[in-house]
């Protein structure tokens, strides 16, 4: 027949149990706050032996004196270890410092039960981790945050200030340009206008590279503000501030719920994709499907086209700034759509990537083009819909 341990053995067995572990600092004190059990993790927190505290010591040996007084005077307290026992008690205060056997200081998260493990009304029992570490490591995460932040702050207007003093000039030369073929005309041999119209496409280039890496620093900082809007409407915009050539068509399949999210960053990554499937159709004709489905609080967008493809080896390739698959010459482009899309995608929390066309049911083999699949974070949406 199992027996039930007396107290006195009860109070054994959990001395016993309280002073193995050796991951969480745990000391014991009697009423007036002389410690009674002083644990193995305590022991390794702390530096001291159970023999050096022991009926010896207070918890005040170990706390950082100063703080405990600045915190009881905020307080209108006394520093004192009933202070403490209060704190404690009531979580006042996440944290505290703690002053080891050699001079070293720790943080540690305290809690405190009213647990007797003396005999004793009115023993405590306080239980110590050591949180050092991951203070550190936090404060070290937040430094390098705001350094982030400062640098892509310096960046962005570093990028606009070099766009703008670089763009301006071009422009004046590319003025000059038609002005001389203006003034002169017809009269320019056939050689040197063909050199002249070379500069001004080279000027027209160099042009949307600058406007390009503007745009590229500004996709990778987190969009601040999300705004409601219904999709059609922001595709209708989108379209309508595009050279869509005459024998391009574009249909759209698209949710009429409002939704709510990032606005800015996700036009850019829309005009970039449907302008990049516009300036690779190799055909005379062609067609632009956007399909675009909520899915939980993600919203995902299909730019579908029936243009050349890309092989699976370069699908990667093509998010890389400046890398095209086709010459300049052939596609006028910065390089950078694809990769400003992608900067904005991750920095919401979101994804693109190349997939295959759906097969044709006819013969089962592929269509032709890709698919661009961007994923997109959707918020809550709690307003009507304004753009």
């Amino acid at each position: 027949m199992q027996t039930t341990p007396s107290g006195d053995q009860a109070i054994a067995q959990l001395r016993a149990l309280l002073d193995a572990s050796t991951e969480i600092g745990i000391v014991g004190t009697d009423p007036g706050g002389v410690v009674t059990l002083f644990n193995r993790g305590a022991e390794g927190l702390l530096g001291y032996t159970a023999q050096d505290i022991l009926a010896k010591q207070t918890p005040m040996l170990w706390h950082d004196m100063e703080e405990v007084a600045d915190r009881a005077q905020a307080l209108d307290a006394e520093p004192s270890f009933d202070f403490l026992v209060d704190c404690a008690t009531n979580d006042a205060f996440s944290y505290w410092s703690v002053i080891d056997k050699a001079g070293r200081r720790r943080s540690v998260s305290l809690r405190m039960a009213p647990v007797n493990i003396t005999g004793q009304e009115g023993g405590v029992l306080f239980v110590m981790v050591d949180v050092t570490v991951r203070l550190e490591t936090a404060r070290e995460l937040r430094e390098k945050a705001e350094l982030l932040e400062h640098t892509n702050k310096d960046l962005e207007e570093f990028t606009r200030a070099a766009s703008h003093d670089l763009t301006a000039p071009l422009r004046s030369v590319r003025s000059l340009i038609r002005f001389v073929i203006e003034d002169v005309g017809d009269s320019i041999p056939d050689t040197p206008r063909r050199y002249l119209d070379l500069i001004d496409q080279r000027i027209a280039r160099m042009d949307a590279l600058l406007r390009g890496l503007l745009e590229y620093a500004r996709s990778g900082l987190q969009p601040s503000t999300a705004t409601v809007f219904v999709m059609k409407q922001l595709l209708e915009r989108v379209i309508s501030n595009l050279d869509v050539p005459d024998g391009m068509a574009i249909r759209q399949e698209l949710p009429e719920t409002p939704v709510q999210t990032y606005h800015a960053p996700l036009e850019c990554c829309l005009r970039n994709l449907i302008s990049n499937a516009i300036k690779h159709q190799d055909r005379d004709e062609g067609a632009i499907v956007i399909v675009a489905e909520l899915q939980g609080d993600q919203l995902q967008v299909d730019v579908i086209d029936d243009g050349p493809g890309i092989d699976v080896e370069y699908r990667e390739r093509v998010f890389r700034p400046f890398e095209s698959l086709q010459s300049r010459d052939k596609v006028e482009g910065s390089g950078l759509g694809l990769s400003i899309v992608r900067r904005y995608a991750d920095s919401v929390g979101g994804a693109i990537e190349v997939i295959d066309n759906a097969t044709d049911e006819t013969n089962e083999t592929p269509q032709r083009g890709v698919t661009m699949r961007l994923t997109w974070p959707v918020l809550e949406v709690t307003e009507t819909p304004g753009s």
